[in-house]
Parts: C-alpha cells; sequence; structure tokens
C-alpha cells in the first residue's frame, strides 16, 4: 500500500486536477472511516472472508483506477480505505487473540520495524519501476505515455489480486465463500 498511497498523488494531478485529488483523499477518508463498523458485520459474516474480500476489493480497485478514468475513481478510493480499515482490524484482532503475552510487545516491534523498513523502501521502487518499466508497457499498449503512473497503479492493482488468490488458495476460507 506504501506504493499506492506514494504514486496515487502524481497520478490524480497529472490525469486530473486538484479537486479530484481532494475529493479522493476524502472518499478513502469516509471510507476506513466506515470501516470501524466492521464489528457489527463480523457478526454475520465471518472475519476470514471479509479478510480475502478486503484484499480483492483493494487489488480490483487499484486496476480500475489506473485503467479506467472517469467519476467511478471516487467509489474505487472509498472502496480501498475500507478494506484498509476492514483488514487493519482484522489483523490487529488476530495479532491480539492468537499471540502469547509474554510476546505480544515483541511481536509488535518486529511488526512496526518491518514496516518501517519495507514501506520506504516500497515507495523508494515505484517511482524507478514507474519511469523505466511502466512507460514502456504505456507505449507498448498505446496507453498515455506522458503519464504512466496510471499503468503501476494497475500493475499493483494485479499484485493485490494475485496476493488475494494466493492467501484464498491457503487458507480454508475458499470454501466459505
Amino acid at each position: 500500500m506504501s506504493s499506492y498511497m506514494a504514486i496515487i498523488t502524481p497520478y490524480i494531478l497529472t490525469s486530473y486536477n486538484k479537486n479530484t485529488l481532494i475529493f479522493i483523499s476524502v472518499s478513502q477518508g469516509v471510507g476506513l472511516l466506515l470501516s470501524v463498523y466492521i464489528s457489527i458485520i463480523k457478526k454475520y459474516i465471518k472475519e476470514d472472508v471479509l479478510y480475502h474480500f478486503s484484499i480483492f476489493t483493494i487489488g480490483l480497485s487499484m486496476l480500475f483506477i489506473g485503467i479506467i478514468k472517469n467519476d467511478f475513481i471516487y467509489i474505487f478510493t472509498f472502496f480501498i480505505g475500507f478494506g484498509i480499515g476492514v483488514i487493519a482490524i482484522i489483523n490487529q484482532t488476530i495479532w491480539q487473540k492468537y499471540t502469547p503475552q509474554n510476546i505480544l510487545g515483541k511481536v509488535t516491534s518486529i511488526r512496526t520495524f518491518s514496516l518501517y523498513i519495507l514501506s520506504p523502501l516500497c515507495i523508494y521502487l515505484t517511482f524507478p519501476f514507474t519511469e523505466n518499466i511502466s512507460k514502456k508497457l504505456a507505449y507498448i499498449i498505446s496507453y498515455n505515455i506522458e503519464y504512466p503512473t496510471g499503468i503501476t497503479i494497475s500493475l499493483l492493482g494485479i499484485f493485490v489480486l494475485l496476493i488475494s488468490l494466493f492467501l484464498l488458495t491457503k487458507t480454508g476460507a475458499k470454501n466459505e465463500l
């Protein structure tokens, strides 16, 4: 998600305008805020189904943001915000529920350390990827080569979709969908 967060702003400013950036930020924020109501939904839908559905929805939304240029971007960013919130809530619940109390601090510090290392690394690699690979792909498929960030966002979406499908095949949630 760090790569997406780093590249969405330049993509919106080059492909849309600053007002769109404001509205997608609000849309994503509203999705994130509404995800707190997941505790109500968790009573009716199993957590692992919500988790996999959220990852899949984020990937699909990112894919569409990069390839479809219209007002649906507000809906897609809402779903990304909502999915991020759902995943965060479920992750935190799982970590607190299944991690023994005596190592909970160590697990939290390793998780935080990993995020501090991996997030900047992903951001750092996103822009060379966009300049070198996405620009060439944009040229090959006759996409707007002036703004290859849309292709990068779509490729990130495809990567998230593949992760979602991989996780689905490795867990028991596939039997419950």
